[in-house]
């Protein structure tokens, strides 16, 4: 609903006592015209009863302060609160990190030693003003020193000079609640930015031009959102900063625009026709703390402070890891048992006394309330903890991470907070802190589904780089023969490794996209698919057989990938830059994924989604020169019924089948199913069977797969691991596998 909308103007042009600054000229006139404006009968949206105007010798600390705190309380969450000051911005002298002051008409510079808050400070507005309000509110500054505020925020003096728009950005982040939005006039070392000609400030005179229609949307009102767009695109050096966000930013300050031939005099305003249905985006919980989520991360993983190596184990690593990141006196690892508390790990010290006084407690909170993802602890005397259990059954021992007196600004995060904490700990390794960004934020869109888009990227980005860090190695396809001589290879699957050392694939990393949804799955297929064939490329070259060309290499492919333009694109540009000849790469659709279409999507995959997925691999095949696998024959989606609709050149049999009691019969079915196609004129051969992971242990004799016809194994039967060089079977394999078959 449409609530009230309350707003509070001041404006001064003296400036206090024991401030030498000149005095200015339009500043009370310049909050005179804003108020005109807002509450004017014909164009204003606001009434006049609930906008408070505070000019020259009313515009005391004690008045402002009062009409601020006066409206914020009496706000609901459908109210508006739009500030507006004209005037100087001082900076106090007696704080480590200053606290730039409003100058009102009474400010005694010299008595702000003593008494903080004897004046209208920034943190004021933050702490006990927009903080407090229910609704959304609204700042315009127009002061010469309102950049200087940015001090607070910890922000370097020079790039307040040389990125002054994008340092308050930054820093307002870091302080505002989620409603809020704000201009900021701010010219760094000028001692008042008026100009007669304009007669007023020169941020303020765009403002009221904006206001009285230049600003004006598509509907026929001013919002601040269009506000704001309106102003920064005029002349003014330096641009003025600013934050627009939330729902209040749509709400119509003024509605200046009327109907053709009438005027404000004569007419009441009437909306411009509108073209299209506005539709706003929800606003997801973690964006209003997402400026200090933003910072943790960065403090995490971007810190110069040598984080990334300490010693001792990865788990000893990681509380000193979180005691860091979160700026805490010390971090324990407990193990709860009975009544007995036991230190697991530690990093930081407590006293004994402290140690006594904290397990109780801790045990307590931990075994009564599971309710929440985590509690934070507010003894009476002591340090606060951040208390977030680590194991969720009902069993006498359990665990807990206890972050003692971490930066209370953190704690502002909350649940997400825990979620990082816990994740660091579970998940830390000072060897890949790339791999545990990613998990740290996997671990946050898995807890709370929607991120906000910032967090988002960075998620797609870290894994994008994560993918970039794994190598391909090589599997040969070996092909079978009762004679050495042509005991050979077929071809190469390219795996995924997280180093060329390791045997199995990196399933914690290629199993993330389940979290993310389908861009980080085609990202993922993308990524690896052009590594793969760059790799394979490469290692051609550098091989025995680099006088030949390539042998077929196969990459794994889900069916989502596969919808993908972006995938298309991709593949393609590596198969052309890799030079590899037409249909030298099939593609093994992954047994995960069932081929049926979103909810969205049913229109589109109309009548057969069979036929709708086949049309679309018979166009890949035509426009990229690929073929196609079914992988894993007899796990997840890979049934008969894939094999007998998709046109394939290959299937590849799961090695479970190998240990079914009737995997001769499964093995023969599967051989019919490859001939069928050819058996009914729809392919001129059969489509190749091979049987992946045989091994000694296999149940089924070789010379058994072998008298089926199967003429193609993959996997420990070559006695070699996969390798980033494409590595021909030693002449020992070729005459045993000869034996075998014999």
């Amino acid at each position: 609903m449409d609530g009230r909308r309350y707003a509070v103007i001041v404006g001064t042009n003296t400036c206090g006592t024991g401030v030498r600054l000149p005095l200015l000229r339009h500043a009370e006139a310049d909050s005179q015209a804003m108020y005109n404006a807002l509450t004017d009968e014909k164009t204003g949206t606001f009434d006049s009863v609930d906008v408070q105007l505070l000019l020259g010798p009313a515009a005391t600390t004690r008045k402002v302060k009062e009409a601020l705190r006066s409206a914020a309380l009496d706000m609901t969450p459908s109210d508006i609160l739009f500030v507006y000051f004209a005037g100087h911005a001082v900076m106090s002298r007696w704080r480590h990190h200053s606290d730039p002051y409003l100058v009102t008409t009474d400010l005694d510079l010299n008595s702000l030693r003593e008494d903080p808050d004897g004046g209208v400070r920034m943190s004021f507005l933050w702490r006990d003003v927009f903080h407090a309000t229910a609704g959304s509110s609204f700042l315009i500054l127009d002061c010469c020193h309102a950049g200087a505020y940015l001090m607070a925020a910890g922000a370097d003096p020079v790039r307040i000079r040389q990125e002054l728009p994008q340092a308050i950005e930054e820093a307002h982040e870091g302080h505002r609640p989620a409603r809020h939005s704000a201009l900021f006039a701010c010219a760094a070392n000028q001692a008042a930015r008026e100009n007669d000609d304009l007669r007023g400030g020169v941020v303020t005179h765009h403002v009221l031009r904006g206001l009285q229609g230049k600003a004006a949307d598509a509907r026929g009102g001013v919002t601040f959102g269009s506000l704001v767009e309106y102003v920064r695109a005029q002349d003014i050096e330096p641009e003025p900063g600013c934050v627009v966000q939330g729902w209040g930013p749509a709400t119509a300050l003024t509605r200046p625009v009327f109907g053709a031939g009438e005027s404000a005099g004569n007419a009441r305003p009437v909306p411009r026709p509108v073209a299209a249905t506005s539709i706003t985006a929800c606003r997801n919980p973690l964006e209003s703390e997402l400026g200090l989520i933003e910072k943790l991360l960065e403090r995490i993983f971007r810190s110069d402070s040598g984080l990334t190596r300490p010693e001792g184990s990865d788990r000893l690593a990681a509380l000193g890891a979180l005691r860091y990141a979160f700026d805490a006196s010390a971090v324990l690892e407990l193990k709860l048992s009975g009544a007995e508390s036991v230190i697991v790990g530690s990093s930081g010290n407590l006293s004994p006394e402290q140690l006594s006084e904290t397990f109780p407690v801790v045990a307590s909170v931990v075994r009564q309330d599971r309710s929440v993802l985590g509690h934070v602890i507010t003894p009476a005397s002591g340090p606060r903890l951040l208390v977030v259990p680590l194991t969720s059954t009902d069993t006498e021992a359990m665990s807990a991470l206890v972050v003692v007196d971490p930066a209370p600004a953190f704690l502002d995060i909350g649940e997400p907070l825990v979620v990082i904490a816990s994740t660091m700990l579970t998940r830390w390794s000072p060897r890949d802190l790339l791999k545990v960004e990613v998990d740290v934020l996997t671990a946050l869109r898995a807890e709370f589904g929607r991120l906000p888009l910032r967090l988002y990227r960075q998620g797609l980005s870290a894994y994008s780089r994560l993918l970039d860090s794994l190598v391909m190695v090589f599997e040969p396809v070996m092909i079978l023969s009762d004679r050495a001589n042509t005991v050979g290879i077929q071809s190469w699957e390219a795996l995924a490794r997280t180093d060329s050392k390791a045997r199995r694939a990196p399933l914690d990393v290629l199993s993330i996209p389940d979290v993310w949804g389908d861009e980080f799955l085609i990202e993922r297929d993308k990524s690896l698919a052009t590594k793969a064939i760059r790799s394979f490329a490469l290692a051609h070259s550098r091989g025995q057989w680099s006088h030949d060309a390539p042998k077929p290499v196969s990459i794994n492919v889900s069916v989502r990938a596969l919808l993908s333009a972006a995938y298309a694109h991709g593949l393609a540009d590596a198969i052309r830059e890799a030079g590899l000849a037409p249909h030298a790469v099939t593609l093994e659709i992954s047994e995960r994924d069932p081929i049926e279409p979103r909810s969205d999507e049913w229109d589109r995959w109309k009548p057969n989604p069979s036929a709708y997925f086949q049309a679309r691999l018979a166009a890949l095949s035509r426009n990229l020169h690929v073929n196609f696998a079914v992988d894993d024959f007899g796990v997840g989606h890979s049934s008969l019924d894939r094999i007998s609709t998709l046109s394939l050149t290959q299937i590849k049999v799961d090695r479970s089948i190998l240990h079914h009691a009737l995997a001769l019969k499964e093995l023969e079915l599967v051989v019919q199913l490859a001939r069928a196609a050819m058996d009914r004129g729809h392919s001129a051969q059969p489509r190749v069977v091979v049987v992946e992971g045989f091994d000694s242990e296999c149940p089924v004799r070789l010379s058994d797969i072998y008298n089926l016809g199967i003429r193609y194994v993959q996997g420990y039967i070559t006695e070699e691991p996969a390798s980033v060089d494409l590595l021909p079977l030693n002449l020992d394999l070729r005459e045993r596998i000869a034996a075998f078959l014999r």
